[in-house]
């Protein structure tokens, strides 16, 4: 087996970080084009492993960074929001607005009334049962007069 193949089923098999593979690449004479080449075919050829962990790059996140809603300011807490809370509705994989705790809505004619009917059974995580005051209240939460919220 040649060193960049050995490499290359280290990064498989997670031994190594791409990082490392691509230095360790590079010190065997490899260019950047051969040794990316290698690791995509590696990482394609890699089995799924249960456990681990994600590492993603993103930006911003600072240390003003919180978890209310009425303070978020940057991508990183917006993306960081996405995974903690649930909303109302969602965009689903077609584009179009889905249902997540809402059921359901309509709107009055002039837009200045929505009903919304909140799906049964979301419990919090301390075990209360979602229902319509949680959702005034987290309405509220942005839009009272004392609110820091730009939402």
């Amino acid at each position: 087996m040649t060193e960049l193949k050995y490499y290359a089923k280290l990064l498989q098999l997670g031994k190594i970080t791409r990082r490392e593979f691509m230095g360790r690449a590079a010190a065997a004479g490899a260019t950047v084009a051969m040794s990316s080449t290698l690791a995509s075919k590696a990482l394609k050829a890699a089995t799924p492993m249960k456990g681990g962990h994600l590492r993603t790059g993103l930006g911003h996140g600072s240390t003003t960074d919180s978890l209310d809603p009425a303070t978020y300011e940057n991508a990183w807490v917006s993306g960081v929001n996405m995974h903690l809370h649930n909303h109302l509705a969602e965009i689903d994989a077609t584009g179009k607005l889905a249902p997540e705790l809402a059921q359901s809505w309509e709107a009055s004619d002039d837009a200045a009334t929505w009903r919304f009917k909140i799906r049964k059974g979301v419990e919090f995580h301390n075990g209360k049962t979602l229902d319509a005051n949680d959702v005034v209240a987290s309405i509220n939460h942005h839009r009272g007069e004392d609110t820091i919220s730009a939402a």
